[in-house]
């Protein structure tokens, strides 16, 4: 099954709204040396943990 790149979500365009508007300077000046950087979108995973799992402490 593809996705439609075509639909937008409702929140994408807050988001795209906000990114335009700080791009024109309305909120704060974005640092030039701040644009080379990449963002990821985060993925997590649920695990079951074993019956017999442990927990170690330490104090350093």
């Amino acid at each position: 099954m593809e996705k439609d790149k075509n639909i937008k979500r409702p929140d994408e365009d807050h988001l795209l709204s906000f990114l335009q508007k700080t791009k024109e300077g309305k909120y704060a000046k974005i640092e030039q040396s701040s644009l080379s950087f990449v963002r990821f979108r985060e993925k997590s995973e649920l695990i079951k943990p074993a019956p017999e799992e442990s927990f170690y402490y330490s104090v350093s």
